[in-house]
């Protein structure tokens, strides 16, 4: 039973009074100030439903949503017969505000008063896919399709809770059918085409379709610009325009900065086009490099390619464009001259994408892909800044355990089951432990039992420690050798692995994404660890688990002798070089056709 202490006449009408003012404000858009009247109102009659319930709403619509989270228990508490339609505003701020159990708490008493609602559903398992529990999440959404079936967002929130999980063949079932109920997203399109990239045996058909319909769709066929107004003398600086929506604290984003920082101004200046999610200190270097730094979020491709036209940019390089919010459709109304897609795990057919900048060893001799764009090899491709906040490589961890341990610091999404067969042989053949880590992913038991059918509990340690980077670092202190995922090779936990004295185990593929590892290492001196078949992979790993002292020696020297000099103090010679040689290729070409 609900208590509410005697509030007296007079403060009641005073509460009443402020409430009314603050209808008119909320009416008028001064949200900020029926918030402070509200408030005032409670300050009258703490238990005034109208007062709660209207903070509620006015907290979650200025975003405040750890404020609007306290009213809405503050509102259930004192409410003699509460509205549904607040609790599901509690799911959501919890959502919004990373208390994702309070969201779920809020999300279930709207249950109970709504047990039919599919959108509740879809919410619950947005909270738990945030918590990591994919499984609970999946049946959540199984719920919501079951009430709603059509309902385009918990379709597409299915695909992503099996895509996390690993399940490639059910992440593309939902990929499609999304993209049949939404057929005007071309964000829906470019996720198939990821599901695709992460996939082990990938469909180049599937692939070479998908994006011939994402292009049929989404470019704009009648829109046609006139010729490029470009000035055509071969021994100008260049300005580049970047592309991109990982401008910041990304491994894209931090695996270019070196090569934007470190660009002479002399012979190239920057234009960033950023679609980035949020800001940090690599976006302010990315802006501080920039002649001109724009946010094209919420812009069309076509208005986007406008702007580039009108910043005379002679260069464009999409960064990484197949993965995450990047704009790769740019590219097919002709934005620049020149076109390059780079950091990215392969080629299209987008229009108007002239080259893929790769490593020469980042992609095989026999590609197994399809696209249009011309394959520049590019020496010393892979650039890192070197993480100073790095600890010292500690000794090799076998000599005092007395077995080798092998780390796995990659996404578990790329642990798919030709990749756990693999390890389940190695582990059969040697004594040894594996050691995995990635975020806080392996606290969830759904990822440990995926792992435990093929790899003894007793061989298995599951970190869920914090997310700290350096304590993350210091992880691999805890490790002898990195095995890296095949299809999709590891490349940012490459790099970490490698500065903290751990070499890395990788297997060569037959597309770009599978030849990031074998790419790193041979640019770093370290081809010894490149193997070509699951045998060799497998033989490698257990002629290291015998004999772990030949170990001893990389641990000691790998940081200083083979990251710092090859991956982390490149100059972008190159980078440079090659757009100087394009742009004297392009004017030649056209200068004729011009006069």
């Amino acid at each position: 039973m609900k208590i509410k202490a005697k509030v007296s006449f007079k403060h009641r009408q005073k509460a009443i009074a402020d409430i009314n003012l603050a209808v008119k404000s909320f009416e008028q858009g001064l949200k900020e100030l029926c918030r402070k009247q509200l408030e005032s109102a409670l300050k009258h009659d703490p238990y005034s439903e109208e007062a709660l319930c209207n903070l509620v709403l006015v907290t979650y619509q200025l975003f405040d949503f750890p404020a609007c989270l306290e009213h809405c228990k503050n509102y259930y508490a004192v409410a003699k017969d509460p509205m549904a339609m607040f609790a599901s505003y509690g799911a959501d701020a919890g959502n919004r505000c990373s208390r994702y159990d309070e969201g779920i708490r809020w999300a279930k008493v709207y249950n109970a008063m709504c047990p039919y609602d599919s959108v509740c559903f879809n919410t619950l398992g947005v909270l738990e896919f945030k918590k990591y529990n994919f499984n609970a999440a999946i049946r959540y959404y199984n719920i919501s399709l079951a009430i709603a079936p059509e309902q385009e967002y918990t379709v597409n929130n299915m695909g992503l809770a099996y895509k996390a999980l690993g399940d490639y063949t059910q992440a593309i079932k939902y990929a499609k059918l999304m993209a049949k109920y939404n057929e005007n997203s071309p964000d829906v399109f470019k996720n198939l085409l990821t599901c695709y990239l992460y996939c082990p045996e990938v469909d180049v058909k599937a692939v070479e379709e998908a994006q011939k319909e994402w292009i049929r769709k989404f470019v704009k066929q009648d829109i046609k610009f006139g010729e490029l107004k470009n000035n055509l003398n071969p021994n100008r600086k260049l300005r580049v325009g970047i592309v991109s929506s990982d401008l910041y604290a990304h491994p894209v984003g931090r695996n270019f900065i070196s090569v934007f920082t470190n660009t002479d101004r002399n012979f190239v200046e920057f234009v960033c086009y950023a679609n980035t999610p949020k800001e940090d200190e690599i976006t302010q270097a990315y802006r501080q490099g920039s002649v001109k730094y724009v946010s094209i979020h919420g812009v069309s491709d076509d208005q986007v390619a406008r702007m580039i036209r009108e910043d005379q940019c002679d260069v464009v390089v999409y960064l990484c464009p197949l993965f995450d919010s990047n704009r790769p459709l740019i590219a097919a109304y002709r934005a620049a001259p020149i076109q390059i897609s780079y950091l990215d795990a392969g080629r299209t057919i987008i229009p108007n994408m002239d080259y893929l900048i790769i490593g020469r060893h980042f992609a095989p001799r026999h590609i197994k892909d399809i696209g249009v764009e011309r394959i520049i090899g590019m020496p010393r491709f892979y650039q890192h800044p070197y993480f100073a906040e790095a600890p010292e490589p500690n000794a090799l961890p076998a000599l005092t355990n007395g077995h080798i341990t092998f780390g796995v610091f990659n996404n578990p999404a790329k642990l798919n089951e030709k990749v756990l067969e693999t390890w389940h042989q190695i582990s059969s053949k040697c004594n040894c432990k594996f050691y995995f880590k990635y975020k806080g992913l392996w606290k969830n038991p759904e990822f440990q039992n995926k792992v435990l059918k093929y790899i003894p509990k007793d061989k298995c340690i599951f970190d869920v420690g914090d997310n700290n980077f350096g304590n993350h670092l210091s992880c691999y202190n805890k490790v002898d050798l990195q095995l890296d995922t095949f299809a999709f090779n590891g490349s940012t936990t490459t790099f970490e692995s490698l500065t903290m004295g751990v070499p890395v185990i990788t297997l060569r593929g037959d597309t770009i994404m599978g030849c990031y590892g074998a790419g790193i290492l041979t640019q770093c001196k370290l081809e010894e660890f490149i193997t070509k078949t699951k045998e060799e992979y497998i033989n490698l790993a257990v002629s290291f688990a015998n004999d772990y002292n030949k170990l001893v020696e990389y641990r000691k020297n790998i940081r200083e002798k083979n990251v710092k000099e090859y991956l982390s103090m490149v100059k972008p010679y190159f980078f440079v070089r090659i757009l100087k040689t394009l742009w004297r290729k392009y004017c030649k070409e056209n200068e004729n056709v011009r006069n």
